[in-house]
């Protein structure tokens, strides 16, 4: 019986990096699977606290990264896809390339996923989701975004009771902006009389965060929460969303929801305008802003949710944008270096 060659997926993920990355080689690693390869996660030790059981790969934990070089060349692997170009490696991107240069040195071929602006890296392919980089050696735009099976099996359900509102910060949101978020939606009117909102809890979530949420939930009837790994299974139940800028306004435009961005860093409010001007998504203001005149944030809301045709138009462009094949695309990529050698 023919044995499937073994791809290597370094990623990391934890409470300040989020699970975003985690969740994004998975559906690399499926494609691949399919593909008759077997993918190998590697990830960082800050890693231990989460629960990964359901990952159905093979799960390897660094001690650090010192083994990762004898750890691949053990693997009998000779191509590695890189995700970890969050902003924790870009300030050390030094160190990063070091490791590039040595795994080059060895042999092997290198694919990297990079969320930001173009760096220049030891990579045989770079990919690029979030913007369009005409630079030899990248692939990129919206086509390589990469939209989960438990997202893409859900279909979009209508409702003629209360419309679904959904806020979603990411695994850790550790600037608290659902909290803050949602002592915006406490005072509307319109939010409270016509929506049911629903609130995700990360896994990350500061014990501090949680209570303040949950203090909050309870004065409100039509406020709930979500837990844990429930939001991607629920996701499709939803008419708006308000998210920060990472990958949750994607998987809505998948799904033809409308989203409200309030982002959370620097390099996603810059993302986040340029995103918002192809349609699919308004783009409020960053966290720290959100606050400072809580009653327009409040109006601002409340204009856009009671414009159908403006939450028609936006639901119409996020469905065009995103087709949910970046993970086949992808694992395609990886395959066709992994080939050439």
């Amino acid at each position: 019986m023919h044995r499937k060659r073994n791809i290597v997926i370094r990623v990391d993920a934890s409470f300040q990096v989020g699970l975003g990355h985690f969740k994004r080689c998975l559906s690399i690693a499926q494609q691949l699977h399919i593909l008759n390869y077997n993918p190998i996660l590697v990830l960082n030790n800050d890693f231990n606290n989460t629960n990964y059981d359901s990952a159905q790969f093979e799960i390897i934990i660094l001690n650090n990264d010192n083994e990762f070089i004898e750890l691949v060349r053990r693997l009998n692997c000779k191509t590695i896809l890189f995700d970890v170009l969050h902003y924790h490696t870009i300030n050390n991107l030094s160190i990063f390339n070091n490791l590039l240069d040595r795994l080059k040195n060895h042999g092997f071929s290198l694919v990297g996923i990079g969320d930001y602006k173009p760096f220049k890296l030891m990579l045989d392919v770079q990919v690029n989701p979030y913007q369009i980089i005409n630079l030899s050696g990248f692939f990129s735009g919206y086509e390589y975004i990469v939209i989960s099976n438990s997202i893409k099996n859900k279909k979009q359900k209508n409702t003629k009771s209360k419309k679904r509102l959904l806020v979603s910060f990411g695994g850790s949101d550790i600037n608290m902006a659902t909290y803050n978020t949602l002592t915006i939606l406490n005072k509307s009117k319109v939010i409270k009389d016509n929506w049911n909102v629903a609130v995700f809890i990360g896994e990350f979530f500061k014990k501090e965060h949680v209570y303040n949420i949950n203090t909050l939930i309870k004065e409100n009837m039509n406020f709930k929460t979500i837990e844990g790994g429930k939001l991607q299974t629920q996701m499709h139940k939803y008419q708006l969303g308000i998210v920060s800028g990472g990958l949750t306004k994607f998987e809505l435009a998948y799904l033809g929801i409308p989203a409200i961005i309030i982002s959370q860093q620097s390099e996603e409010k810059s993302r986040s305008i340029v995103y918002s001007k192809k349609g699919s998504a308004h783009y409020l203001c960053d966290y720290k802003e959100l606050l400072d005149n809580p009653d327009n944030s409040c109006r601002v809301i409340e204009k856009i949710i009671s414009d159908k045709k403006k939450m028609h138009a936006m639901s119409e462009n996020g469905k065009k944008m995103i087709d949910g094949l970046g993970a086949k695309r992808i694992a395609d990529l990886v395959i066709e270096v992994d080939n050439k050698l």
